[in-house]
């Protein structure tokens, strides 16, 4: 028997096993930009009930596909001011309270500072409240929702009731200290 069989045989499973560690993480990285920041456990018994989902360009879909597929022909928007990838992630309290997160990637820091200035995106009817920075807050009963910018990623996040608005508010504030 060759003495070195053993040897060449785990080397074998180690070159495997960085092969398929790499697939994995491939599929979290997009061009020229690292893994996207996934929005963390909001507190107060919200855990995950849907996502961690990832969607990017039709050039380049994510694992769960692309923009079009996330919010159909609305991604063209985003498109124009150099989206690159979104995460979507939805929590759920013990009460059936859904908070709702994504952070679109716009590939640049002017690129999420036009399409937070798009009233396509960010409609008209906001108010001006920070959570970090300024974020562009929506009241429509019973929902309550806002967007942030941070560097180059655009941050919605939404609450279906508007007596939980503090709550989300402090929640897009520790996310915005979060987000890279």
């Amino acid at each position: 028997m060759n003495r070195y069989l053993p040897m060449r045989a785990a080397l074998i499973f180690l070159i495997a096993a960085m092969m398929a560690g790499r697939g994995a993480s491939a599929e979290k990285q997009r061009s020229g930009s690292g893994p996207l920041p996934i929005p963390p456990k909001p507190g107060r018994g919200f855990s995950i009930s849907l996502g961690p989902q990832l969607y990017g360009t039709r050039e380049q879909p994510l694992k769960d596909g692309d923009i079009f597929k996330f919010i159909d022909g609305g991604g063209v928007v985003y498109l124009q001011y150099g989206f690159q990838a979104v995460v979507h992630v939805v929590f759920t309290d013990k009460n059936k309270n859904d908070l709702t997160v994504d952070v679109f990637d716009m590939g640049s820091d002017a690129g999420a500072r036009k399409a937070f200035a798009d009233e396509s995106i960010c409609a008209d009817g906001w108010r001006m409240i920070s959570v970090g920075a300024e974020a562009k807050s929506y009241h429509f009963e019973p929902d309550y929702f806002l967007y942030f910018v941070k560097r180059r990623y655009l941050v919605y996040c939404h609450i279906g009731d508007d007596g939980m608005s503090a709550f989300l508010n402090e929640y897009a504030n520790a996310l915005f200290k979060e987000i890279l």
